[in-house]
């Protein structure tokens, strides 16, 4: 395996501070990340190197550099050459632009682009990343020699394309190491995104005024699109309704009300809007004759006293928090019964399984690698998707299905409570946190996709112009795929109804396309590792101490022996020597290894290897379930665990404990 190096930065600039390359880097490079990093601290991992990673998939996409590119970065020029260079930044990113857009002077906005170099005077430009150049992927004995003046004098044009495929690979990895890393957002970013989260739904009620509002026609042509991509499993769920066997149930979340675990079935609090479609006698207890013999007192709100949604911000980025809104139980209760039936239904009807998905990730990745290889495919990305979904048009595109619409519209909650205090009215269908939102979204998005594409193409809106779409346009949330000649008619579309799409991080004039958290350049996997939290200190910081191995096995499995050691180092020493060598399928926390687990043991019974090693024990809470919402929940959500009546609800705490179990 190819030795893709790792390099540590110094203690003093930040404590467990790493940042990796796909190959060897100089010392002068690893001491120029090491000072920006002193100076603007975590900052320049988890925002400055995003920026510029950002930045540079634009320049993919474009298929080309431009003097604008990489704002921010501090530029000059040295003698006898025209090459933009950045003083502040690693050399080997201006030999790793040159590989990838050696065939790619050009652009059609640019008559001529000369590469930027982003280190550097005239002495020391060409002594930059040697090792890059001289190691490609496939050779792992075979070095080459390059000498400084080949690097002026070589043809790019007859570059190695998977070696340019490496440099892509390298490029993210090191700017988006840390763009994922979960950290608490500054008090400034956190006022900004709760203002984006009123902004947003305030814009959604100017836009029924605005010049953009879709027209009559616009609305019904994709009301018909819903109706042909989706009637079947919309059908199925407006007779569960009108029947009343829809069969609800409780997420695992927190709701709004601050009930957990058991203490959710146990419920006194229903909604008159609910009442009219979901009957408490029907839906909180087994039958009606437990109901009217049960003593209990339910609490119905009118719609003034409903209980808001719980709006509240979790750890995302450093720059943007999540903003996730939580809803009451009883709502959620209901939502859960339409997310069953619609998820079940839309993934089985022959109509609409082949353009939306909500399970398996990889029909999306799949088109997403064939559109960066020329596949004409092109991937499209909204900024808050979900608060832009207008309760106004719900209503109008799912009216012919009258009883699927009412009790979409029974568990939609109204109104949203801040963490300031303000209540606010919700022009959106549902926030981040409703069990419909997604299925709900990706049904509206898919309906605009696909009229977008039958437009362009002149295709009449039949069953038949929908056939020969498969495979063409697909939907996973907000992550969108379709043809690369449809998708800038798409996207103003999208637009039209109030979407916003993210231009950005959408793709379609280049060779680079995203979907599904997989990145592909030319057909080429190059979807890098991410940091997803602290490196861990001590075993009490358990979930730091998963997710970091987890990361140490994404990059064994990347190729990056020396970072791979560099975290062998740390969970070694916190684990005190127990994280042995174990497979993907082994319940320890473990390394994955070229060499086959041994164990230092063998169990008797299951006939296997066992090690002593590390795993995470979380308990539910206790809180006591008995009586009729027992028999209810044996019934709607059986339970394999033996304990399920005593302890439920998501663990407030894991821990790590040692013991001897399988490798395998």
């Amino acid at each position: 395996m190819v030795d893709k190096c790792a390099a540590t930065a110094p203690q003093s600039v930040h404590e467990n501070q790493v940042f990796w390359s796909i190959v060897s880097t100089s010392i002068r490079d690893i001491g120029t990340v090491a000072k920006r990093a002193e100076t603007e601290g975590q900052s320049f991992f988890t925002l400055t190197l995003p920026t510029f990673g950002k930045e540079f998939l634009r320049a993919l996409d474009r298929g080309c550099l431009l003097p604008s590119d990489f704002e921010g970065w501090s530029r000059t020029s040295y003698s006898g050459s025209a090459h933009r260079h950045f003083k502040d930044g690693p050399k080997f990113l201006h030999w790793a632009l040159q590989i990838v857009f050696a065939a790619r002077h050009t652009c059609s906005t640019e008559p001529y682009v000369e590469h930027p170099c982003i280190v550097g005077g005239s002495g020391e430009a060409n002594s930059s990343l040697q090792g890059w150049v001289e190691r490609r992927p496939g050779h792992v004995e075979e070095f080459h020699t390059v000498k400084e003046s080949s690097y002026r004098e070589a043809n790019f044009r007859t570059y190695d394309e998977d070696w340019a495929a490496e440099c892509v690979h390298a490029i993210l990895q090191l700017s988006g190491l840390y763009s994922k890393e979960k950290r608490l957002a500054s008090e400034a970013n956190n006022r900004k995104a709760l203002d984006a989260y009123v902004a947003t739904d305030l814009e959604l009620v100017d836009h029924l005024q605005g010049e953009n509002f879709p027209s009559l026609h616009d609305v019904s042509d994709v009301k018909k699109m819903i109706t042909l991509a989706f009637a079947g499993a919309l059908t199925n769920t407006d007779r569960e309704v009108f029947e009343g066997t829809l069969l609800p149930k409780h997420g695992p979340g927190a709701t709004a009300d601050k009930l957990i675990g058991n203490e959710k079935w146990l419920l006194t609090e229903w909604t008159e809007r609910l009442q009219t479609v979901f009957p408490v006698g029907e839906y909180l207890y087994a039958n009606d004759l437990i109901y009217r013999d049960s003593t209990e007192s339910i609490v119905f709100r009118t719609p003034e006293d409903e209980r808001p949604v719980k709006v509240i911000l979790v750890p995302k980025t450093q720059a943007t928090p999540r903003v996730i809104a939580i809803e009451p139980t009883c709502m959620q209760f209901v939502q859960q019964a339409f997310m069953r039936s619609l998820v079940l239904g839309l993934e089985k009807a022959a109509s609409s399984k082949e353009f939306v998905g909500f399970t398996d990730q990889e029909p999306n990745q799949r088109l997403a690698a064939l559109g960066s290889c020329g596949g004409g495919q092109a991937t499209l990305d909204l900024s808050e998707a979900s608060d832009r979904v207008a309760n106004w048009l719900v209503e109008e595109l799912f009216a012919d299905f009258p009883h699927f619409l009412e009790g979409i519209q029974a568990c939609r909650s109204t109104r949203a409570g801040l963490p300031d205090g303000r209540i606010i009215t919700l022009a959106k269908f549902a926030s981040m946190g409703s069990a419909l939102t997604f299925p709900i979204e990706a049904m509206v998005f898919s309906a605009i996709s696909l009229l977008g594409v039958c437009r362009v193409r002149s295709l009449p809106l039949t069953a038949k112009s929908l056939r020969s779409l498969r495979g063409l346009v697909r939907v996973y949330g907000d992550d969108i795929i379709v043809p690369v000649d449809c998708a800038e008619q798409v996207a103003d579309l999208l637009e039209t109804f109030g979407f916003k799409v993210n231009r950005r991080k959408s793709f379609w004039t280049g060779e680079f396309r995203e979907s599904c958290g997989k990145d592909y350049w030319r057909g080429r996997d190059v979807t890098h590792v991410k940091v997803r939290s602290e490196f861990p200190d001590n075993l009490r910081s358990a979930t730091d101490v998963i997710s970091t191995s987890s990361t140490r096995n994404q990059f064994f499995e990347a190729g990056f022996v020396a970072a791979v050691g560099f975290f062998d180092g740390i969970l070694l020493g916190v684990t005190h020597g127990h994280y042995p060598i174990v497979e993907s399928s082994s319940p320890l926390v473990g390394r994955l290894s070229l060499d086959r687990p041994s164990g230092d043991g063998w169990d008797q019974d299951l006939h296997v290897p066992v090690a002593v090693g590390y795993v995470a024990v979380a308990k539910s809470p206790v809180n006591q379930l008995d009586g009729p919402r027992a028999l209810l929940k044996y019934f709607l959500s059986p339970s394999k665990e033996s304990d399920h009546l005593t302890r439920s609800g998501r663990p407030r705490a894991v821990r790590m404990k040692l013991v001897k179990a399988p490798v395998w």
